[in-house]
């Protein structure tokens, strides 16, 4: 065998190796993904993104309107303040000062608010005015609350609404059995509520004319009992026995005066007033 024949013979086994495993490395090499840009996911055009740049554009649209909105309304509501403020200068320049206490008072007591000066003022020491204040503010709370949950749970204006109300509003109730009269009488006095019952009209041929009662008297006791509010005298009328004769405490001008009327209806038109104890 010449060396060339040899030599081929010896080569030949290596080239079919190499030939082999070139054929198996192709076989079992996995594709590589196609990363090129023209091989992402299939998203249509002015797809999510467009979407999302429209709904962006309409919340901000919907803001500005929110804005300019409140802004308009911010505007009115300085200029009604200004109105208001403009209209007490004018009541306070016109309004006599002891009207004026009154009248702070009364619009105190309509929002709610009662603090110690007020209570202070009207003659109680720092530490019943700081109670008496706690006890006011707390039940004015509850009533807020009340309305709001009445509100939320759609039973407001009903009976159960106003029962709600008066079992709140006995606390005023529960104050006046803690304190004796002429505090209860500055209290009121201090919350800017009626304490006297004024005679407003006498109805002729009634108790009340045959006694001598006169338009404009106050009723401050009936059968001894003190009287603070028209409803008060209307109950106290309908105890006892009819036809007895109690004693009706009257302030005239300045001066108490005692009458003797039958147990009954009076004959009289009421007003509600407020006077400093």
């Amino acid at each position: 065998m010449s060396a060339r024949s040899s030599l081929t013979l010896l080569l030949l086994p290596i080239g079919i190796a190499i030939g082999a495993i070139a054929m198996g490395l192709s076989g079992s090499s996995e594709r590589v993904p196609d990363t090129s840009p023209d091989a992402a996911t299939d998203v249509p055009a002015g797809g999510p993104v467009a979407g999302t740049d429209a709904q962006i554009i309409e919340l901000r649209r919907r803001l500005n309107d929110e804005v300019s909105a409140r802004q308009t309304l911010q505007k009115e509501v300085e200029q009604l303040r200004e109105q208001v403020l403009r209209l007490d200068e004018i009541i306070e320049r016109k309004t006599p000062r002891s009207s004026r206490r009154q009248r702070q008072a009364a619009a105190a007591s309509g929002s709610g608010q009662i603090d110690e000066a007020q209570l202070l003022a009207a003659g109680f020491d720092a530490e019943r005015a700081a109670m008496l204040a706690q006890r006011l503010n707390q039940g004015e709370m509850e009533r807020l609350y009340l309305r709001d949950r009445a509100i939320r749970e759609g039973w407001i204006g009903t009976d159960r609404y106003t029962q709600a109300v008066r079992d709140l509003d006995g606390g005023l109730d529960a104050l006046r059995r803690e304190l004796d009269e002429q505090s209860y009488d500055r209290l009121l006095f201090a919350m800017g509520q009626p304490n006297r019952v004024a005679v407003q009209a006498v109805i002729g041929s009634s108790p009340a004319q045959q006694i001598g009662l006169q338009a404009g008297d106050i009723i401050l006791r009936y059968d001894g009992k003190r009287l603070f509010n028209g409803n008060e005298l209307r109950t106290a009328t309908t105890e006892g026995q009819s036809g007895t004769s109690v004693p009706l405490e009257v302030l005239r001008d300045g001066q108490r005066l005692v009458f003797y009327v039958a147990r009954g209806p009076l004959g009289v038109r009421l007003g509600a007033a407020s006077a400093r104890p």
